[in-house]
């Protein structure tokens, strides 16, 4: 009986072993394709806001946000461009664009700062 209880564990063992194994590959490849898809949707999104440009300006992010998060004012929207906007040319790029999701997911809150610059003139509009 000893025996069999020891042969059956190490048995559970295997087979745990072998489906947890294949659980976490297709896990992974299932967050690929999402993410692949995520990023294919923005890229077409970004050509069809752009229209054959290579760059997005200001406005046209801010149109684009009035749709894509209505909630979300004035400056946090200009902040959500400063951000995607790595280069500071005051301009998004198509790889630049694909960060999109993962700044505004972010909570955005106003701090306020010393000096006499009004906060347009600190983000340069």
């Amino acid at each position: 009986n000893f025996f069999l209880l020891i042969g059956l564990f190490l048995l559970l063992n295997l087979f745990l072993a072998v489906v947890y194994g294949t659980f976490g590959e297709q896990e992974k490849e299932k967050f690929r394709k999402l993410y692949l898809h995520k990023r294919a949707g923005l890229m077409l999104a970004f050509n069809l806001i752009v229209k054959g440009k290579e760059v997005m300006n200001l406005e046209q992010f801010r149109n684009l946000m009035k749709f894509a998060k209505p909630r979300l004012n004035r400056v946090e929207v200009l902040c959500i461009f400063k951000a995607i906007d790595d280069d500071d040319s005051k301009g998004i790029q198509v790889n630049e664009f694909c960060e999109l999701f993962s700044y505004t997911s972010m909570l955005w809150s106003s701090v306020s700062h010393r000096g006499s610059q009004n906060d347009d003139s600190f983000f340069g509009e």
